[in-house]
């Protein structure tokens, strides 16, 4: 696989309401091996029989972003406010964070290999 690689890590900044219509600016970053790893490990501890559907769906979504979704002060956004937002929310800055990470690539890999 030829190409141009880099130690920088990729980021979206993405603009949310807050209050009365105030916006502020969050940031997701590309995971590091570490994250993706943690992230990945914490998912198979959820998968139902022989890899198939998670059987618990509970923070499936907080356990990506609570590694890569940063404040407006730059600080990791916790589990509990990730949870308390509106699930359209939640669900597309989780699938923004996982092409940025190539979760996606990684997924259809694993597909493709069982």
């Amino acid at each position: 696989m030829a190409g141009r690689y880099s130690l920088k890590l990729k980021t979206i900044e993405i603009p949310i309401e807050v209050e009365e219509g105030q916006e502020v600016t969050f940031t997701i970053k590309e995971l590091t091996g570490k994250q993706r790893d943690e992230f990945l490990n914490d998912q198979s501890k959820r998968a139902g029989k022989e890899g198939g559907m998670p059987k618990n769906f509970t923070g499936v979504f907080s356990s990506l972003l609570k590694l890569c979704l940063y404040d407006p002060t730059g600080n990791l956004v916790p589990v509990a406010v990730i949870d308390s937002w509106p699930s359209e929310l939640s669900t597309e800055l989780f699938m923004q964070a996982v092409a940025l990470s190539g979760l996606n690539k990684k997924a259809e890999e694993l597909e493709k290999n069982s």
